[in-house]
């Protein structure tokens, strides 16, 4: 009886351990899996870093706008200080850190680099609004995990999605450029009096659809002081307009485009009254000597940064 009964409690002994030693094999299984991931990750991670900066480098050599340019060095900027956290984190986990974009990111960079000006504009905006949708998606997948990668998620996703408010803008600027100016066809190829009709055609009804977009959005005329009122209400809405200096540059019409986006008004990047009232800016809405731009009833522009 009592030999029964020190077979029993062996027998429980030995499953328990057994128990035991496989939820650790599990356990083990599982860091492993999610050391893999962040691995994973932080190698992307960086060489989305290296790919911007160089993509960011060559706009500032090829664009054929200043608003491309501009672009361009902040993404050079941004995606520096970015790698440098990103490197100090990697090699803390035991990453190694990669030299070079991937393969993918190559073959972009070679795109872009064989086009110049207005080309190489439209195709740069539509690359950057792509890859930095898709960066944000996986940068917030994994921002919902725990520990020093999801914290380094985190704190990127907020460059992140206002390179991507400059990339939309950027983007809606170049397309309508493009819009303006079709190629000719095969018709007013061959007979030039009729080319230079319809271009001439074409350059009235575009100025006509420039003028009733000026009605439509009501630009105001508002001084230093009521833009900065329009940055600062834009910010505690969470559109970053840039530093709050008072002038109408690329950083602030990105931030109204994606506000007025967003309360399904016209999108224009530009202040009219529509989107005071949005703001809750009513009283901002006195004309003043102060043009469009920050440039005075006399012409000369204000002083100033261009955000």
């Amino acid at each position: 009886m009592i030999g029964k009964w020190i077979v029993g409690v062996a027998a429980a002994v030995a499953l328990c351990s057994m128990l035991d030693m496989a939820r650790a094999q599990g356990n083990d299984a599982n860091r492993a899996q999610g050391n893999d991931a962040n691995k994973a990750f932080m190698m992307e991670a960086m060489q989305g870093d290296l790919s911007e900066i160089e993509v960011g480098k060559l706009a500032q050599q090829k664009g054929g706008s200043e608003k491309t340019k501009q672009f361009g060095q902040k993404l050079t900027e941004d995606h520096s200080a970015n790698l440098e956290k990103a490197k100090t984190l990697a090699q803390s986990i035991g990453v190694p850190v990669p030299n070079s974009p991937n393969a993918e990111q190559k073959t972009i960079y070679e795109k872009l680099s064989k086009l110049s000006g207005a080309q190489f504009d439209r195709q740069f905006a539509q690359d950057m609004v792509q890859d930095h949708q898709n960066d944000i998606s996986k940068f917030q997948e994994e921002s919902q995990k725990s520990g020093p990668v999801a914290d380094f998620a985190k704190q990127t996703l907020p460059a992140l999605k206002e390179h991507l408010q400059l990339a939309q803008s950027l983007a809606g600027s170049t397309t309508g450029a493009a819009e303006q100016t079709p190629p000719p066809s095969r018709q007013q190829s061959q007979n030039a009096g009729d080319q230079t009709q319809q271009n001439q055609n074409a350059t009235q009804t575009q100025n006509q659809q420039n003028n009733a977009g000026q009605s439509q959005t009501a630009h105001m005329n508002l001084d230093r002081s009521q833009i900065e009122k329009v940055q600062h209400a834009l910010d505690q809405k969470g559109f970053k307009a840039g530093r709050a200096d008072g002038v109408l540059g690329p950083e602030t019409e990105a931030a109204l485009r994606s506000f007025q986006q967003d309360q399904k008004l016209q999108a224009t990047g530009q202040i009219d009254e529509q989107t005071l009232a949005a703001l809750g800016l009513k009283d901002t809405q006195e004309p003043s000597s102060v043009g469009q731009g920050g440039q005075s009833s006399d012409g000369r522009q204000q002083a100033g940064s261009k955000n």
